[in-house]
């Protein structure tokens, strides 16, 4: 399982635009690959985690992954990290844009949240232990019934 909610792309030998698959709520990317992605397209597919509230991680953990995405033309290194090029993490916002996935307790767990505006958000039995949070931020999700805030 990811830390957000996990988001497959896949690029099309013919040039076309980047397909991108996604579901709500926390899952796994091998799970979105084996239910959404036909198989002879895998080698083609690249793991991005959308976490709470507004980010976008290419997940590349080993060497490996790093040299599949910069292969695909899809990444480069950044002092020894892979990360989306600015066209691609564009086209995977836009996809976002048309495909409204929502964030589960599971996504919140552990997101930062410094400088997130917490007032009206729903968050009656969200656990934010871990969570990084200002005073005021803390005030406001003790009084919207958070659990783990001090």
């Amino acid at each position: 399982m990811c830390i957000g909610i996990a988001i497959v792309g896949v690029v099309p030998e013919d040039g076309s635009p980047i397909q991108f698959y996604g579901r709500p709520g926390n899952s796994s990317h091998d799970t979105l690959l084996s239910e959404s992605v036909p198989v002879e397209l895998h080698n083609r597919s690249f793991k991005i985690e959308f976490i709470f509230p507004d980010s976008l991680r290419l997940d590349a953990p080993d060497e490996v992954c790093r040299s599949q995405a910069q292969d695909l033309g899809i990444a480069e290194i950044k002092f020894g990290v892979a990360v989306l090029k600015p066209d691609v993490f564009l086209a995977a916002c836009k996809w976002l844009r048309e495909h409204s996935l929502e964030h589960d307790i599971k996504t919140m767990q552990g997101a930062y949240l410094r400088g997130a505006d917490l007032r009206g958000a729903y968050l009656r039995g969200a656990d934010l232990r871990g969570a990084y949070l200002s005073d005021e931020q803390k005030i406001i999700a003790k009084d919207l019934g958070a659990l783990g805030v001090a």
